[in-house]
């Protein structure tokens, strides 16, 4: 299996990049099954699971362990409609729809969160400590219904440069004429 960190590397390395984005997009099932009912044979198994004779694939193991920091992050988060959610109905019992706004919110804190990881990674520290070139990362987020990209608002770069600025407008702002 391919390491993502190794795809960096790669980028930063050989190819020299100068932006990544982190492009997270509204409707992701990954982000939609980690706020599925921890019962949900999505769940990697369990104890009490086993003993129901409930059955797992090698499949749902590996979207669990994919999902496990979305569904902490769910668990978390202090994001107003996400706090909201957990609030009046702690876990969904289907799949949410795409405007539902926990669900919005979750994809575009997911996108942060793994900003925030890759920023912090040991590969992007030795990239700026070693004076490798000068990196910024971005967190953006695609709308599959619209076809649009917005930018979050949230980007990250070597310690006192300043990120200029991105081609796409802020979530929730009026560029598109919305």
């Amino acid at each position: 299996m391919l390491d993502p960190s190794a795809v960096l590397a790669y980028a930063l390395s050989t190819l020299k990049v100068k932006h990544v984005v982190v492009l997270g997009h509204y409707g992701c099932g990954g982000v939609a099954a980690s706020m599925l009912p921890f019962q949900s044979p999505l769940q990697p198994p369990t104890v009490d699971a086993e003993k129901q004779g409930l059955q797992f694939s090698p499949a749902n193991l590996a979207v669990q362990s994919w999902i496990h920091n979305i569904r902490d992050l769910y668990e978390t988060s202090e994001r107003p409609e996400i706090v909201r959610h957990r609030k009046e109905q702690p876990r969904m019992e289907e799949l949410p729809h795409l405007h539902f706004p926990a669900f919005r919110a979750l994809v575009e804190e997911n996108v942060k969160a793994n900003l925030k990881r890759i920023s912090d990674s040991a590969l992007i520290r030795h990239h700026y400590a070693h004076d490798q070139g000068t990196v910024y990362i971005h967190g953006w987020v695609y709308d599959v219904e619209s076809g649009e990209v917005s930018n979050l608002g949230v980007s990250a770069g070597p310690p006192g440069k300043e990120v200029p600025p991105t081609l796409f407008p802020l979530v929730g702002s009026s560029a598109f004429g919305k």
